[in-house]
């Protein structure tokens, strides 16, 4: 899959160029597959794309913070829209593993339906 591809669908796409894609080892692919498919299962309605970005803040203590936000694409034409998945937990878990050891402060997976998944993260902006 080109990595590229959706450089426009990151947030922040004006810092776009900021982003790593991830094109891991057969453990790391495996993870983000994991986490993918725990997304995925759970969205009820007809869907083309699905986001989820996820947010790591490290606080004076050295203690990390995390928050995620779900979004996807009915169609290709369409735009995001919200939703909640309750499996987000072990979805953020799987990519926590993945960027182990990183320096990083958001990543974003993307599920396309019938395309595959990308996934990319960022390092603080210093």
């Amino acid at each position: 899959m080109n990595a590229d591809i959706f450089k426009d669908q990151l947030p922040n796409s004006d810092r776009a160029e900021q982003y790593q894609w991830v094109d891991g080892n057969k453990e790391t692919n495996a993870l983000i597959a994991i986490a993918a498919e725990f997304i995925a299962e759970e969205l009820t309605v007809a869907w083309f794309r699905i986001r989820l970005v996820c947010h790591r803040e490290c606080d004076n203590e050295g203690k990390n913070m995390f928050s995620a936000s779900l979004t996807y694409m009915a169609t290709e034409q369409d735009d995001y829209h919200t939703w909640c998945g309750l499996d987000c937990l072990n979805a953020m878990r799987c990519i926590t593993e993945v960027l182990k050891g990183k320096n990083w402060n958001e990543a974003v997976l993307f599920i396309t339906q019938h395309k595959g998944i990308s996934f990319y993260w960022r390092s603080p902006v210093a």
